[in-house]
């Protein structure tokens, strides 16, 4: 899932979030995201917890880039030699 971290809500019910939505993570003392658009959650995860889940997913996307973007960069470097 592109740019999606798996969270759970107070209720104990998993979802998955745009981690590029995220503006701001808050421990108050629950963990509350605030998106972009001002919207609020609140999750069980810790806010440490948060971000490394959206770092680790980053560092993922940034290590294993899609074999579709790889396929054109060579076709590029290709073209131009």
């Amino acid at each position: 899932m592109a740019e999606m971290i798996q969270l759970t809500t107070m209720n104990q019910q998993v979802f998955f979030l745009n981690s590029t939505l995220i503006y701001r993570i808050e421990a108050s003392p629950d963990t509350v995201i605030t998106l972009v658009d001002g919207k609020t959650l609140m999750v069980r995860e810790t806010p440490e917890r948060v971000v490394e889940l959206v770092l680790t997913f980053q560092q993922a996307v940034h290590s294993n880039p899609p074999r579709a973007l790889i396929s054109k960069a060579n076709q590029g470097e290709n073209e131009s030699n």
